[in-house]
């Protein structure tokens, strides 16, 4: 369908495609976590039926995993905030923004983070 014909400006139809790309990997990334979910659960009760737990002990392996998984998915669905990060250094300044070097404060892992001012992107069109 041509742009004419669907009434959305070339600007429109961008957003359009972005947003269904995004939700399609979205959807993805939802199945292969809920696949490993299934899969860290099967070898846990195979596990379990190699060790000849009594029922009492299967039941609480089982509610230990399930609270295990709850916090990991909830830690996957936290939005990360500067404030969980430790300022470095300043590796270089652009016309967009500045790259830093931080370090993770959960887990001191050390990365690169580009921090660009959304109204400067506004305004430049990009």
């Amino acid at each position: 369908m041509d742009l004419e014909r669907s009434g959305l400006t070339k600007a429109q139809k961008q957003r359009a495609d972005i947003a269904r790309e995004y939700f399609k990997n979205r959807k993805e990334q939802a199945k292969i976590v809920k696949e490993k979910i299934c899969d860290r659960h099967l070898r846990l009760k195979q596990s379990m039926e190699s060790m000849n737990l009594s029922e009492q002990e299967r039941s609480e392996e089982l509610e230990k995993f399930t609270r295990d998984e709850t916090r990991l998915l909830r830690l996957m669905r936290r939005r990360m905030k500067l404030s969980d990060f430790e300022m470095l250094k300043t590796i270089g300044r652009g016309a967009f923004g500045e790259v830093r070097l931080v370090k993770y404060k959960q887990t001191g892992k050390v990365f690169a983070m580009k921090i660009m001012l959304k109204e400067v992107l506004m305004n430049k069109d990009q």
